[in-house]
């Protein structure tokens, strides 16, 4: 199997895995916000600040060490089990022990107990396989796939059964200790591997990941000061309608980029060596993430009134323009998600934590001052106003100066959709100002006609852009022939359903 189609295999298994993650959650978080109020997510928002920060000590990413070494032996994956048993059981005390100052701090004592659940959970994913790493790096998604699948499933089941018989915070923080649990557990289900302690590899595995650590230190100050802050200033309430808003904002975005990103780092390692194939892989990855992503979040961000009404209740009526401002910010960074994994891919590490120091160094006082003026719509106008003057240029700029992939690459991907989202935004804007505005059925009818009537037109408006182009190579003309394909095998799969035929497959549409 060639290296492109392994990629695409496995952007397919883990976009399929990331869309089910996610539709569990989405399903949970739909039943848990009428379950719950604003106050319960936040008691978890302000206690997951310190487990988000732990979890970034803690993360030295040696599974990308793992993958971008051309050899590996058993001594790596047995140090790097050892290295994260050691640090999940260290830094899990350590967050028991700051439980009650982290209380303090908030002037909220429930939030102790929601920390020392929240630790044990932390201590526990240290145990899990090394060995399902393997998978990755052997470009084999589909057990990747079921560990993440099933693990939500479990962590989905117990934390609805837990909301209806609590009916308070306790049941998500329960129900993350199970999540982990299960993560543990189905790794070691799934991977023969047995790991044994062993420190022997771990000059090796530190050297490449500590630059990975720094830069995931100042992605945790750069996406949990909000957090921080307005559990601070605000209390539960304003730290739970933020985190609902940024999830909701971000939700198209982050399944989609996340899976693709998983996927694509094993195979920008086999390209690495060839320049002009690494920068023809990466244009058609970012045309892609760009032409998927990019609308939905401009979607997600067009029609907030209607959707927060409908998915999220009343309740919840105050963050319709938070997930405006914040979608808009999320549309911007989709584009840049995937440069992690390129500048991973050709062994600059360095590049990746001088970009994530840039970002932070630019977005810090942007938030601290937006929040100390304007509250949670300072928060979120910070992270636009950071999207479109800092990191849209400096991160195209390191992609440009570390790496084979030029500007007209990166400008020739992403134009059409840009352009299409922006007309598709502004036109569901318009319509959702003439929509009814009432309750029950006539927003859900308002809510679909808003969705449709933007897929109508950005689809039209990007084919349209790509025809006048000259229907160039890229993702719009793999996803053009993979429709196509679709279209002339409908008869027979019509055919067969109605008779109980089998399909029959020309080898040229085998995969």
């Amino acid at each position: 199997m060639s290296i492109n189609k392994g990629m695409a295999r496995g952007i397919a298994w883990m976009s399929g895995a990331r869309f089910a993650v996610k539709a569990l959650g989405l399903v949970s978080t739909l039943v848990l916000v009428r379950l719950l109020d604003p106050r319960d997510f936040g008691i978890i928002a302000m206690g997951s600040v310190l487990i988000a920060f732990a979890t970034v000590v803690r993360a030295f990413n040696f599974d990308s060490a793992l993958i971008h070494e051309a050899e590996i032996r058993r001594e790596d994956y047995d140090t790097a089990w050892t290295l994260n048993v050691l640090l999940g059981v260290a830094i899990g005390t350590l967050l028991a022990a700051a439980a009650p100052a982290v209380a303090l701090f908030y002037a909220d004592p429930r939030i102790t107990g929601v920390l020392l659940v929240l630790a044990v959970g932390f201590a526990v994913e240290g145990f899990v396989n090394t060995g399902v790493v393997q998978f990755r790096k052997e470009m084999n998604f589909r057990v990747d796939f079921q560990l993440m699948v099933l693990q939500k499933l479990v962590g989905f089941v117990a934390t609805l059964i837990l909301a209806v018989l609590l009916r308070n915070y306790w049941a998500l923080a329960l129900g993350t200790l199970i999540n982990s649990c299960a993560g543990v557990g189905l790794s070691y289900v799934l991977h023969p591997f047995r790991p044994r302690f062993s420190l022997a590899a771990r000059e090796r595995l530190l050297g490449f990941s500590k630059w990975l650590l720094l830069s995931n230190l100042i992605g945790f100050l750069r996406d949990r000061t909000p957090y921080i802050l307005l559990g601070k200033l605000d209390g539960p309430v304003g730290a739970g309608t933020f985190s609902v808003a940024y999830e909701t904002a971000n939700l198209a975005t982050s399944e989609v980029v996340a899976p693709i990103n998983r996927a694509v780092l094993p195979g920008y390692v086999k390209l690495a060596e060839n320049p002009e194939e690494l920068r023809a892989g990466f244009s058609v990855i970012l045309g892609f993430i760009t032409l998927v992503a990019l609308p939905a979040a401009l979607g997600i961000g067009a029609v907030s009134d209607h959707l927060v009404a409908v998915l999220l209740g009343p309740k919840w009526l105050s963050t319709a323009r938070l997930i405006e401002v914040l979608a808009i910010a999320a549309a911007l960074n989709v584009m840049l998600t995937n440069s992690a994994p390129l500048l991973v891919a050709v062994g600059k590490p360095k590049l990746v934590t001088a970009l994530s120091v840039t970002h932070g160094v630019a977005l810090l006082p942007v938030l601290v001052v937006g929040i100390l003026k304007f509250g949670a719509p300072g928060a979120a106008w910070g992270y636009l106003l950071h999207a479109a003057l800092v990191v849209v240029p400096t991160t195209f700029g390191f992609i440009v100066f570390g790496t084979a992939v030029r500007l007209k690459d990166i400008a020739g991907a992403v134009w059409r959709p840009v352009t299409a989202g922006v007309v598709m935004y502004c036109a569901v804007r318009a319509v959702e100002n003439v929509l009814p505005w009432s309750s029950g059925i006539t927003q859900i009818v308002s809510l679909g006609a808003s969705v449709l009537s933007g897929a109508a037109i950005y689809v039209t408006g990007v084919l349209a852009l790509w025809r006048l182009s000259g229907s160039p190579a890229g993702a719009e003309a793999i996803i053009m022939s993979y429709a196509r394909a679709g279209i002339r095998r409908l008869p027979q799969l019509l055919a067969a359903t109605a008779g109980g035929a089998p399909l029959r497959y020309r080898k040229s549409d085998k995969t």
